[in-house]
Order: C-alpha cells, then sequence, then structure tokens
C-alpha cells in the first residue's frame, strides 16, 4: 500500500503498480499516473506534463 494522506483535490503522482485499490485505479504496467481525488471519483491520466506537476507541502 502506498503511504501517504489522501486530501480531497489532492494531486497524487503515483509511481507504483495499482490493481484494483480502494481509489478504484487498476494498472498491469506500472506507469505514472497523475490521480485527482475528489468526492470519492478518481481522474488518471497516461501521460504528465511539466505543467500537471505540483509541488505538495507537508
Amino acid at each position: 500500500m502506498i503511504g501517504g494522506s489522501y486530501l480531497k483535490g489532492a494531486y497524487l503522482l503515483m509511481t507504483e503498480r495499482l490493481s484494483h485499490s480502494k481509489e478504484g485505479v487498476s494498472s498491469n504496467e506500472g506507469k505514472p499516473y497523475l490521480i485527482l481525488r475528489e468526492g470519492g471519483v478518481c481522474l488518471k491520466k497516461d501521460s504528465l506534463n511539466e505543467s500537471d506537476v505540483v509541488p505538495l507541502s507537508i
């Protein structure tokens, strides 16, 4: 399981293989995914642009 906090509207850069996780994302290729979790709905992108990367403060 990937550690960290899941915040509403937070962008999480996932680089590990995902398979039927509680976030509802499935990937067998292990490619990076930019995931937006909001209201229990996740959107994923196959490719990342420099403008998609947002630094997060913890």
